[in-house]
């Protein structure tokens, strides 16, 4: 896939179907949208190399299972097993746990592009279709919460933790199914984060955790990388901190304490392996000046800024309305 051209008219075919399943009314037009988003993102995925058509070949199945489910579910005479049978359709589709081992193996073989693609924008119509049913499965995000915690603590590839952080926070948005606005807002802040982070990802050329130690990469860009995986986390003043506030407050306000305690617990763990990814890298500068180096770099500049300014911007809007 090497033309610029072909490119951008399968992006945009992707992003028509999105749109049609977003804004149809009709079961056959929400279908037809989710085929033409896939048949228009697997030739995206297309490189040269085995684990790429390893992995457009395992989404194809996966998606296509998913799709049968739905149209299975969209037949059923029974209005609560037709329900149950597009939500866990759309559960696989989305790769929320159990159903999660597939996003694993399909996100070595992707580029960093394809990457965000499938962990953020794939994700609108299957939620946006959960949403109709207006039905909450708590089983399901504590178990994405816990998954996509404790399996990202293991691994050393950094599109593996960003899988598993994806698991993490699709755990968050299942609990807020009810609430379009807020699992909306959500999933925006959350696919910007992971936007930048990928952008830094991919400019300093990093694949695995070993790579952040020993690169010769200078020291202001792992700070900027810091700062990037510091919004990840969700510690404040970074914008990650306004997701961890949306769903507490809808949490205390439905008086789950249960669900705050294990989201807290399972935050701490995703901070973890965060933490872990650049650590190392400052140890081995850990003598250097921090507060004497100059950002050369204005992309790297402005995304930090974005990450830390965004969310005291933010609170100060929602007090003053």
């Amino acid at each position: 896939m090497n033309t610029n051209s072909t490119k951008m008219t399968f992006m945009n075919t992707m992003m028509i179907g999105i749109m049609v399943s977003m804004c149809s009314n009709s079961w056959m037009m929400i279908w037809a949208g989710l085929e033409i988003s896939l048949m228009s993102f697997i030739p995206l995925m297309e490189k040269e190399s085995v684990l790429s058509t390893e992995s457009s070949i395992k989404y194809f199945i996966v998606q296509s299972i998913s799709s049968s489910m739905m149209i299975l579910g969209m037949i059923m005479s029974t209005k609560k097993i037709s329900w149950l049978l597009i939500s866990y359709s759309m559960m696989i589709k989305m790769g929320a746990a159990p159903f999660n081992t597939w996003m694993i193996s399909v996100s070595e073989g992707l580029t960093y592009l394809n990457l965000f693609i499938m962990l953020s924008i794939s994700k609108l119509p299957p939620m946006m279709i959960i949403n109709y049913s207006m039905t909450e499965n708590p089983m399901m995000s504590i178990l994405s919460l816990i998954t996509g915690a404790m399996m990202g603590l293991n691994q050393t590839s950094t599109r593996k933790i960003l899988t598993y952080s994806s698991i993490y926070n699709l755990g968050f948005m299942l609990m807020m199914t009810k609430s379009t606005s807020n699992w909306i807002s959500f999933l925006m802040i959350y696919s910007l984060m992971l936007l930048m982070t990928m952008m830094l990802m991919k400019t300093l050329s990093i694949s695995y955790i070993n790579q952040m130690s020993f690169s010769n990469q200078k020291t202001i860009n792992k700070l900027s990388l810091w700062i990037m995986l510091m919004s990840m986390m969700g510690l404040p003043p970074s914008i990650g901190f306004i997701n961890k506030l949306i769903i507490i407050e809808l949490m205390i306000q439905k008086s789950q304490m249960v669900m705050i305690t294990i989201m807290i617990l399972t935050s701490l763990l995703t901070s973890f392996y965060y933490m872990r990814m650049t650590f190392s890298s400052f140890m081995f500068q850990s003598m250097s000046m921090k507060w004497q180096m100059k950002m050369n770099n204005k992309m790297l500049l402005s995304m930090s800024m974005m990450s830390m300014m965004l969310s005291p911007m933010m609170m100060t809007l929602k007090c003053i309305s």
